[in-house]
């Protein structure tokens, strides 16, 4: 069984994880090796708009993103 939406084959940052729509949430690299961040969302369409500004488009301006990159700066 395939998981995550059929907007995870144009995601270009390289911290994402996966995605689901039950419940609406996306998961992606954590801070550190141990974990993982999840952004929850109340309905699908909100998460299928935060996919599509950020994961498959600019990423780099997610805020999850900077935060995570971070981690790699040091």
């Amino acid at each position: 069984m395939p998981s995550g939406s059929f907007l995870q084959a144009d995601v270009l940052c390289p911290f994402y994880i996966n995605d689901s729509n039950k419940p609406p949430k996306i998961k992606c690299e954590g801070l550190s090796d141990k974990n993982r961040l999840a952004l929850n969302f109340v309905k699908s369409d909100a998460k299928n708009s935060h996919i599509k500004l950020f994961c498959a488009g600019e990423y780099q301006l997610c805020p999850l993103f900077r935060v995570i990159y971070e981690k790699y700066e040091e």
